[in-house]
């Protein structure tokens, strides 16, 4: 009898630790990439109303873009944007044999809207890297620009 106590109060805890995640917890929501090809719009996305109220980082994206493809960044058009949590330093696109880092790495999926189509792009909080998602980058730019 003296044993059963300390065995009911582990059996406890261990059940306990197998209850699932409170689901209004930010920290146990999913992370990760979402489809790049999907076309509507996921919840959680900003959709900005001017280039004032970009956070600097997509700000910093669209800059490099519209540079990238030799135009005015007011031809570049954020579509949308989310914050999102990517599974690597690759931001979640990563090439044929590429090697990434497996760290968490927090940054934006944007979608951009630009003479040559709509682009989808992932990138760093603080748009010093970004990745074109897209099957296929704008002519002329590399895919890791």
């Amino acid at each position: 009898m003296k044993h059963l106590l300390p065995f009911c109060f582990g059996l406890l805890f261990l059940l306990a630790a197998c209850l699932p995640a409170d689901s209004s917890d930010p920290a146990a929501a999913p992370t990760g990439t979402p489809d790049p090809g999907q076309p509507t719009t996921p919840a959680g996305t900003v959709v900005p109303s001017t280039p004032a109220t970009l956070p600097p980082g997509v700000e910093v994206v669209r800059t490099s873009l519209a540079a990238a493809l030799g135009v005015s960044p007011d031809a570049v058009t954020v579509i949308s944007y989310e914050a999102i949590t990517f599974p690597d330093s690759c931001l979640g696109v990563n090439l044929t044999e590429e090697m990434c880092l497996q760290a968490l790495t927090p940054g934006f999926r944007i979608l951009f809207s630009t003479s040559t189509g709509d682009q989808w792009v992932h990138a760093t909080e603080d748009g010093s890297n970004y990745r074109f998602a897209t099957a296929t980058p704008p002519a002329g730019i590399s895919p890791d620009a």
